[in-house]
């Protein structure tokens, strides 16, 4: 999606520099999954920042933010997750809704959450998908 301007190799055009990039990352930047109104997003260490793409949510809306943080079991022991709960004007998801980051070791960054999903309620999330993203986060390894 883009660099930093200072990143920039001496005497190599913009589009050079992309087409460099793309060759050496190529999709592996970030990689998103959904389940049901719930998603994972992985980011790499050499994303650090999104420096080079957006891997994640970008935004929340109108509403109050609530702070909130758990312990999940990920890459083979327990970490912090910090993250929110969205509160809105309704009960959908767009409007109530909680977002978790994992920033492990190694650089790696996790998030997690309900995604916007229109017709369905938080406490169906909560209920019916959280606990299989927590499954899915559990099975994640780092692999040399």
């Amino acid at each position: 999606m883009g660099f930093p301007t200072e990143e920039l190799p001496e005497g190599m055009s913009i589009d050079d520099y992309i087409a460099q990039l793309e060759e050496q990352y190529g999709e592996r930047l970030c990689v998103s999954l959904q389940f049901s109104s719930g998603y994972i997003t992985i980011s790499p260490p050499e994303n650090e920042a999104f420096k080079y793409a957006i891997c994640g949510r970008t935004g929340v809306g109108v509403g109050e933010l609530i702070n909130k943080s758990e312990d999940v079991f990920v890459a083979g022991g327990f970490y912090k997750a910090e993250g929110f709960e969205f509160i809105g004007e309704g009960e959908t998801i767009p409007d109530h809704n909680e977002t978790f980051v994992i920033q492990l070791p190694d650089g790696t960054r996790i998030e997690y959450g309900a995604r916007p999903v229109e017709d369905v309620t938080y406490d169906e999330y909560l209920t019916e998908v959280k606990s299989m993203l927590l499954q899915i986060l559990s099975t994640y390894e780092v692999i040399e």
